[in-house]
């Protein structure tokens, strides 16, 4: 799924435009080899998740993925909504 749009980085630290920075875009076509890599933003659809949820203290993920020749990835757990 593609998307576009500006969204603010958290930290404040400026905004990124989707629809440019797409990295599923700017890697179609294109042989990576070993030890190269691809700038980009990777977006990704959480079905049958609202932002009241992911908000909650102390709400975590991990996200994991298949790049297009089956190898799998995960990220680290990520802590959203934490109250300090």
């Amino acid at each position: 799924m593609h998307v576009n749009g500006v969204v603010a980085i958290p930290g404040g630290e400026g905004q990124v435009d989707l629809g440019k920075e797409d990295l599923a875009l700017k890697s179609k076509g294109r042989l990576l080899v070993k030890g190269n890599s691809v700038d980009g933003v990777l977006t990704f659809v959480l079905p049958d998740t609202s932002e009241k949820s992911l908000s909650n203290n102390n709400s975590s993920f991990i996200v994991k993925f298949e790049d297009g020749q089956g190898r799998s990835y995960q990220t680290k757990k990520y802590v959203i909504g934490n109250k300090r």
